[in-house]
């Protein structure tokens, strides 16, 4: 059956989720304010590439500082709109009648922790680099794999509930 059969069901927005977009947004929004606050003590020259030690290895002008937030904005909204079109997904799973409600769910929630998830860590390490222009310290190790982590770890377990509820 191809994406055109599948039923279209508008899947609600639970509080929790709710909760969620207003934290990830509201990260970024934070991560574009403390850059705007902080301006002022930001070198000319900034960290924008970091080696797997932590260590900058690329350095660019004081503009980039901005390009991880909004690099964030931006996938934070596609992906919001993605969320609305649960029916167009590929699926582990065939999509029936009786279990799209279902997949659609797991599959809109998986966007949603996704998108919060970016969006976090991409407002954190934005406030790590402006940190880090000013003291040349590296970036602490534990960032970058406790991401990959949480972000692989939330596509594992929506796999597993989606097989397991077929």
């Amino acid at each position: 059956m191809g994406t055109r059969n599948r039923p279209n069901i508008t899947i609600e927005k639970p509080f929790l989720h709710n909760i969620l977009d207003i934290i990830g947004i509201s990260a970024l929004l934070l991560s574009i304010a403390y850059v705007v606050l902080n301006w002022s003590s930001i070198p000319e020259v900034v960290p924008h590439h970091f080696n797997a030690a932590g260590e900058p290895d690329r350095w660019g002008d004081k503009w980039t500082v901005f390009l991880l937030p909004s690099i964030g904005v931006l996938m934070w909204i596609g992906l919001s709109f993605l969320e609305r079109i649960p029916d167009s997904y590929n699926y582990v799973v065939k999509i029936t009648e009786g279990n799209a409600e279902r997949q659609y769910y797991y599959a809109v929630t998986m966007i949603r922790l996704l998108k919060n998830e970016i969006a976090i860590f991409f407002a954190l390490l934005s406030q790590k680099i402006v940190e880090m222009s000013s003291t040349q310290e590296t970036l602490e190790f534990w960032i970058v794999p406790v991401f990959l982590v949480i972000l692989f770890g939330t596509i594992i377990i929506y796999l597993v509930k989606s097989i397991r509820w077929r």
